[in-house]
């Protein structure tokens, strides 16, 4: 995650620290609001530094006219991976200072950024490759997942889900979207959260009110005599759960602050016998 003190440099440590073990590093969209580096500049940054990136972005602070350019400017840059979404609301705090655009809807995005990448001359004649979030919930048995067919609809190839630290919710989600042969049409990735405190997942779950975090291992990072080490702990197993998972085709790890800790939790992680998984994308990394 992109705070409001990261620096040039430090985006450059990322690159140097994970490109070998990673797919891409993901450039956030400014989940907690609180104004950090732009993500454009971030994504030429990493790009010069020798990664692939994945650029998020949300219609939440911005208008059509504005995302529009900032794609055609992505495109400039040399980004190819784009995971558009409409956004989270504005925290509560900032609730009379800070005006929401949310003018243009996810689907909308998609069909913009897919009309930018068939447009513009930096782009190659595939366009970009369009992402967008997906909702981990606990499928019931009349569950079509209408909203991700109308992703993939409108152009869609890989869809992130919310922060999660549940696997077996994760399993039953993936059930659901297996049985409807989703996984045929996109990528599933699933976001893992590297915490360091129960401070710090208080904060993703009001930033996110959607993030299943389970209380049991909240508490278990809160109370442990060393929160950080227990969070990689905690990150490592949900992950080596996730990736056994059927359908499941990358995992995003999301992190801020020290990135050496990104490759203990890597570490740390079991992949599934006989699937070499040596590249994962905040990281997102890709299950073959």
């Amino acid at each position: 995650m992109l705070r409001p003190d990261t620096t040039a440099n430090e985006l450059r440590q990322v690159v140097r620290c994970l490109r070998d073990s990673v797919d891409a590093v993901q450039i956030g969209n400014d989940r907690y609001a609180d104004g950090p580096i732009a993500s454009l500049a971030a994504a030429s940054i990493i790009l010069d530094a020798g990664a692939d990136v994945v650029l998020r972005m949300s219609s939440r602070d911005r208008n059509k006219l504005a995302l529009q350019g900032d794609l055609i400017g992505a495109a400039a840059l040399g980004v190819r991976n784009v995971l558009l979404e409409r956004g989270r609301k504005l925290p509560d705090s900032l609730r009379g200072k800070v005006k929401s655009v949310f003018d243009t809807t996810s689907n909308e995005f998609l069909a913009m950024a897919k009309l930018v990448g068939e447009s513009v001359d930096d782009l190659a004649e595939s366009g970009f490759t369009l992402g967008s979030s997906a909702t981990i919930v606990e499928p019931d048995k009349n569950w079509q997942g209408s909203r991700l067919v109308e992703k993939i609809d409108a152009g869609a190839t890989f869809l992130l889900s919310q922060p999660c630290l549940n696997s077996g919710l994760v399993a039953k989600y993936m059930a659901g979207v297996v049985s409807l042969k989703l996984t045929h049409r996109a990528s599933i990735l699933v976001e893992v959260p590297l915490l360091d405190s129960g401070l710090a997942a208080n904060a993703l779950k009001l930033a996110d009110s959607g993030a299943p975090l389970p209380r049991q291992l909240v508490k278990r990072i809160a109370d442990a005599s060393d929160p950080v080490a227990e969070g990689e702990s905690v990150c490592a197993e949900v992950v080596s759960e996730v990736a056994k998972i059927a359908g499941v085709s990358g995992i995003n790890i999301l992190f801020s602050g020290d990135v050496g800790r990104v490759l203990s939790v890597l570490g740390k992680c079991e992949w599934p016998d006989g699937q070499a998984m040596d590249r994962v994308s905040n990281i997102h990394r890709k299950i073959d």
